[in-house]
């Protein structure tokens, strides 16, 4: 891989991320539900300060990441995209 930004690297977005979930040694709790990371990587994918389909402007994250964490935040200045998810229920 070349230096740079995650989101210009050459590299396959969802193995990567897979690939640092098994390193990870998560506690119960620690990770959200499918339904929950499939609902914010939805609201990531609608939103414009995605980079390169794989990382947020905002904070530099890789937002396939974020988006599994229990205490995962959407840092939008503008406000939460993941805040209508959790009006609608979905944590």
């Amino acid at each position: 891989m070349r230096p740079g930004c995650k989101g210009c690297m050459e590299v396959d977005t969802e193995a990567e991320v897979e690939r640092l979930w098994k390193r990870m040694k998560l506690r119960e709790g620690e990770a959200v539900s499918d339904a929950v990371y499939e609902a914010r990587v939805a609201a990531c994918e609608s939103c414009e300060a995605l980079l390169g389909g794989s990382t947020c402007r905002h904070c530099g994250c890789l937002v396939r990441y974020r988006a599994r964490l229990t205490d995962g935040v959407c840092p939008c200045p503008g406000g939460s995209m993941w805040e209508e998810l959790v009006k609608k229920g979905i944590p």
